[in-house]
């Protein structure tokens, strides 16, 4: 599966932080409209632009993203948590 750039995600991930485009923006090293434009899903970031969003936020660049298509071969998906059983 590929990797994709998440709207959705950029804004759930920056308003659970209570940050504004320019905080984001500060923190990210990018213009504020550039936020506001990821997040309208009017432009997709760069790869180096996503990076230094997730790290502003403290995330990986990977919870930027959803997962959609053919695996990538440079993806693994992370740890699965056993659900607890309902006795």
């Amino acid at each position: 599966m590929e990797p994709q750039f998440s709207p959705a995600l950029l804004a759930e991930h920056r308003h659970r932080l209570f940050l504004s485009y320019r905080d984001l923006a500060v923190r990210a090293g990018c213009a504020h409209e550039s936020i506001s434009k990821w997040e309208k899903g009017l432009y997709s970031p760069r790869p180096a632009s996503i990076r230094r969003l997730a790290e502003a936020l403290g995330i990986s660049p990977l919870d930027l993203c959803e997962i959609t298509g053919e695996p990538a071969s440079d993806w693994t998906p992370g740890p699965v948590v056993p659900q607890e059983s309902a006795a």
